[in-house]
């Protein structure tokens, strides 16, 4: 029923969403889906999730859904109530275009986010300190004076479905003593920890 929130388990909205994705082809929709999360470990928000600029775009077809995109998430980004956060995967910072896309909008990270994903798979590419203290101060993406914070979040593989046993709280404590445990071994600054 439009309008009404229904309960329905992680895998039936996974399921919604993937079905509503795919229905869409080579376009994208201006209808938002609205996901109302309840738990007593975080606080009501409403997130929009749009989907990520595309760089290549080789075909007519791909070249408007490239506009689409563009012109649809710039119209959320300029809209200064909207809080920005910007998902990257974690890697070299020269391959971002997102952040460069937020500070258009927002040059003073009034409004922005920067979250650097798939920290773990960048692990091996980090050098010791200087570098992995660079790279967590946001490699110069960032002004100096910015605050930042880094918070591990719980991963599993494809295929293999939510741990079993073992809370989110949990599994996140497991991930950040992961986190630790790789940069302390490259002798990270402890005023960066």
């Amino acid at each position: 029923e439009e309008g009404k929130f229904k309960a329905y388990s992680q895998a039936q909205v996974m399921e919604i969403l993937k079905n509503s994705h795919e229905s869409l082809g080579m376009s994208v929709s201006t209808e938002e889906v609205t996901v109302k999360l309840e738990s007593p470990t975080c606080i009501d928000m409403q997130v929009v999730d749009l989907p990520g600029f595309r760089k290549f775009a080789d075909t007519p077809d791909k070249q408007k859904l490239q506009s689409d995109i563009d012109r649809m998430n710039r119209g959320f980004m300029q809209n200064e109530n909207c809080v920005m956060l910007c998902v990257e995967q974690a890697g070299d910072a020269s391959t971002y275009s997102t952040l460069q896309v937020c500070r258009e909008y927002d040059p003073n990270y009034r409004r922005s986010i920067l979250v650097r994903s798939k920290f773990d798979k960048y692990y091996h590419d980090l050098s010791p300190s200087p570098g992995v203290d660079r790279w967590v101060k946001g490699e110069g993406d960032l002004p100096d004076s910015l605050v930042t914070f880094a918070l591990s979040m719980p991963h599993w593989s494809d295929g293999e479905g939510i741990p079993q046993g073992i809370t989110f709280v949990g599994m996140r404590e497991q991930s950040n003593i992961a986190d630790l445990e790789q940069v302390r071994a490259l002798n990270i600054q402890a005023e960066n920890l």
